[in-house]
């Protein structure tokens, strides 16, 4: 009997690991590549990647320079396991791996968790349902099927803290107090975007404290401390970054246009009928199919799978047993399951942020706190996982309740909620836990491409061409779908926030770091002008300004819904040469060309685009009377989006414009608005009128590019989502010409000190003596003022100190790291008893 027992406590933690390696190969493609949507591929360079956390608070590579948003140095765990792992595992198979294995630890912890709670008997098999229903369901998915590393690592290492904090704070050992401090480590890469970290430590500190009561709370606050100690090698960063450069991101073209949108959408799933089987935003989120250029729902397997009322109605019996598992452990006043309330409850009301009286709350938090609002503009993901322990945990303690009053029953019912579960999550173990959109082939010739980058100047700064959009996310189509794995279809082609700044050691001047520096959305703005404009002069003055070494000019990039000419594939390569500062050096296959610049220190600071402010409203004089002018109308959507558009077939593109619009918001999303160039097709401006209920004038400037072209088209938007209205007055649009002033170079003096990193009020320039006076250079570099007194820069006696300050806050969390690791050696039972 003895025997029995102990192969039970086997057996159902076996079972778990099968149906996980089972569902893993389900969704693994062999030759492919597990990549798209946010990608985290440090493995493509294991050394820079490393450099580039030990030094993580400034991000050179990210284009001009950035301070660092994402908490990337918290990854530094996860590289350091990812570099074991490449001495077993072929490159392609690595992401693949440590998503499997997220996964796998996750289902166990979910299981040993509840097993420690429920006790010997019926423990194991309690434990098993309990496990399984981490696994299977739609909040597994949703994790998994467009992967972010941070939520795996959250997802995987959740259970495991809470097994070992409460008991350390039961029994006090040591060992559990160490194996606490190493899952904490490793768990760090959760909080890459920190807001997900600080939610799980709110709630964690919350669940301590109780679990402890009054009788721990010594060991209560041990743990608490030496969680943060633990992370505050990436927190300090994190902080400096919130405080000086959060509300620069909130200001972003991107983040302005995209935010509101997207937290709708949070809202729009926010109901009392999806939260409690966790469905979300995703099931109205859109891909591309690399096949088609078309647009398909990312959920479409799923939704068709959940349309099945039976299907849906196991999602809500298992809320149900859930919130039974809840009256059960106040009723029998179960210590751990009283303290996980918080782990339901916060993310719980979080969750229902689209349901009366917390949508209120939410609107008010974004009247009061912009930075605020704009952390939790997806609610789903930061509270998410959370919740789905917290339903996992409590469905164990109404099964335990269940099987104690209905023992007969206990095995039919251990056998019919396994196959409902099995039945729930089949389109997972039908290939659709991980989207194939998600698994591509990346042709080899850009892992050739990254080679022979390494073997160059690592300063060397690389513009990638095409700049057809401001938004950070990139579709590539590479050839025809492929054959998969067990006779699936794999859709060929990448699309996302982009890969080839883990390959590549240069800075890279990437759409996506835009948001994150104001000097990088200049680039990219003034770069877009520069080619659309046909204009190799002012391509030549800002490869100068910017200090660009290479460029990269990509022919797979693709821009689905889009003509191919709004690319402009076609006439890039002669702009590049009739610069005379180009020269092609190197050609990968089919697509890629490699372009040395020639250094030109003749242009020192140029001005392309004057009078226009970040979101690119125009402040300067036009020409009175208008060439053209457009009678108002009123836009009304439900439910979903409207267009409309307004067409000036005869404007010669020589000339400079200014739009004016005169518009009102009355009822949800302002208008969006896209002019674009009737000879490519391409979306020359693209921004959203103002929102706040008021009558508004506002001037949008087309400057002057020589395509030797005619016509712009006005393309209007009035966007709405499902259950909301938008409803916008156009009063009057007319088109006037503009008169631009000429373009002024910005000599540098030559007594001062450049570094070509964005300005930053962090860097500080010392020359042995004192701090030298800080100035903007270019009108995006640092530089700084020498003495009178001093030698020239650059003499040969002239030594100067340049170092990014902030950087000393990570370096400070790496000193501290060995604390808590002290308290094992300095812990005392007597003391910490309580």
């Amino acid at each position: 009997m003895k025997h029995f027992s102990t192969l039970l406590l086997f057996f159902f933690p076996a079972v778990l690991i099968a149906l996980t390696v089972f569902l893993s190969l389900q969704n693994y493609t062999p030759g492919t590549f597990l990549s798209g949507w946010d990608t985290l591929h440090p493995e493509f360079d294991l050394k820079t990647a490393f450099a580039r956390v030990l030094n993580g608070v400034w991000r050179a590579d990210q284009g001009l320079g950035a301070v660092a948003g994402h908490s990337h140095m918290a990854e530094l765990p996860r590289i350091i396991f990812l570099w074991i792992e490449s001495l077993l595992f072929p490159l392609a198979f690595l992401r693949y791996s440590y998503f499997f294995l997220m996964l796998i630890a996750g289902i166990l912890g979910m299981f040993f968790l509840t097993k420690k709670i429920i006790g010997r008997k019926n423990g194991s098999s309690i434990a098993f349902l309990s496990g399984l229903t981490y696994l299977a369901n739609l909040g597994t998915v949703q994790i998994f099927i467009v992967p972010f590393e941070m939520f795996a690592v959250q997802y995987a290492a959740l259970p495991w803290i809470l097994i070992t904090a409460t008991r350390f704070l039961s029994q006090g050992k040591l060992k559990d107090l160490f194996f606490f401090f190493l899952i904490i480590i490793a768990a760090s890469p959760m909080a890459y975007a920190a807001t997900l970290w600080y939610a799980f430590f709110i709630c964690f500190t919350l669940f301590i404290l109780i679990f402890a009561g009054k009788n721990q709370v010594k060991r209560a606050l041990l743990l608490i401390g030496t969680t943060i100690l633990l992370n505050l090698y990436w927190i300090l960063p994190n902080v400096y970054f919130t405080v000086t450069h959060a509300r620069q991101v909130q200001q972003s073209k991107v983040n302005q246009l995209f935010s509101p949108e997207a937290f709708a959408k949070n809202q729009e799933f926010g109901t009392i009928t999806n939260v409690p089987i966790l469905k979300s935003f995703l099931f109205d989120w859109q891909l591309v199919n690399p096949k088609t250029h078309q647009f398909e729902e990312v959920m479409a397997r799923w939704e068709s799978h959940l349309a099945h009322p039976a299907i849906q109605a196991f999602g809500y019996l298992v809320f149900v047993l859930a919130l039974f598992g809840i009256i059960q452990s106040f009723r029998r006043r179960n210590r751990i399951g009283i303290a996980m309330l918080p782990l339901f409850v916060i993310p719980f009301f979080f969750l229902l942020n689209g349901t009366f009286p917390i949508n209120r709350l939410f609107d008010a938090i974004g009247t009061v706190s912009p930075i605020l609002k704009e952390a939790l503009r997806f609610p789903f993901t930061k509270f998410s996982i959370l919740f789905m322990v917290a339903i996992s945990f409590y469905v164990g303690q109404g099964l335990a309740f269940i099987f104690n009053r209905f023992k007969s029953l206990s095995k039919g019912i251990v056998i019919s909620y396994t196959i409902a579960s099995l039945i729930y999550f089949l389109p997972a173990f039908q290939g659709n836990l991980i989207h194939p959109a998600m698994r591509v082939t990346i042709p080899n010739e850009y892992f050739a491409m990254f080679d022979w980058f390494r073997k160059q100047n690592p300063d060397g700064r690389v513009a990638l061409l095409p700049i057809y959009t401001f938004w950070g996310w990139t579709y590539y189509s590479w050839g025809l779908p492929a054959s998969g794995y067990a006779g699936r279809q794999l859709q060929a082609g990448y699309q996302g926030a982009g890969f080839l700044q883990f390959g590549i050691p240069q800075p890279i001047m990437d759409r996506d770091y835009n948001r994150w520096s104001t000097y990088n959305e200049l680039y990219q703005r003034e770069m877009s002008y520069a080619i659309y404009s046909q204009n190799p002069t002012i391509i030549a003055d800002l490869l100068a300004k910017y200090h660009i070494q290479w460029i990269l000019l990509d022919r797979s990039v693709i821009s689905p819904g889009n003509e191919d000419s709004s690319l402009l594939l076609w006439r890039i390569p002669a702009l590049l040469e009739q610069t005379g500062q180009v020269t092609l050096v190197k050609i990968f296959g089919n697509d890629l060309s490699i372009y040395k610049v020639t250094e030109n220190n003749s242009i020192q600071s140029t001005t392309i685009l004057p009078d226009v402010a970040p979101d690119e409203r125009f402040t300067g004089q036009v020409e009175e009377p208008p060439i053209a002018t457009f009678s108002g109308r009123q836009y009304k959507s439900i439910n979903t989006p409207t267009s409309d558009h307004m067409s000036i077939s005869d404007l010669s593109h020589d000339q400079a414009y200014v739009v004016t619009i005169k518009s009102r918001n009355v009822q949800g999303f302002p208008l969006q608005l896209c002019i674009s160039n009737d000879l490519t097709g391409h979306c020359d401006l693209f921004t959203h009128l103002s929102k706040d209920g008021q009558l508004h004038t506002e001037k949008f400037l087309l400057p002057p590019i020589s395509d030797y072209g005619t016509g712009y088209t006005l393309n209007f938007n009035n966007f709405a989502i499902s259950g909301q209205t938008s409803i916008n007055d156009v009063a009057s649009v007319t088109i006037s010409r503009a008169q631009l002033p000429e373009s002024s170079a910005q000599p540098v003096n030559p007594s001062t000190v450049v570094l070509d990193q964005a300005f930053d009020p962090g860097w500080i320039a010392w020359d042995g003596k004192q701090i030298l006076p800080h100035v903007l250079v270019n009108n995006w570099a640092n530089g700084w003022l020498m003495k009178s007194d001093h030698p020239p820069a650059g003499g040969p006696t002239n030594k100067i100190w340049i170092f990014f300050l902030p950087q000393l806050l990570e370096f400070i969390g790496f000193a501290l790291l060995p604390l808590p690791f002290l308290t094992i050696i300095l812990y005392d039972k007597r003391v910490w008893r309580k």
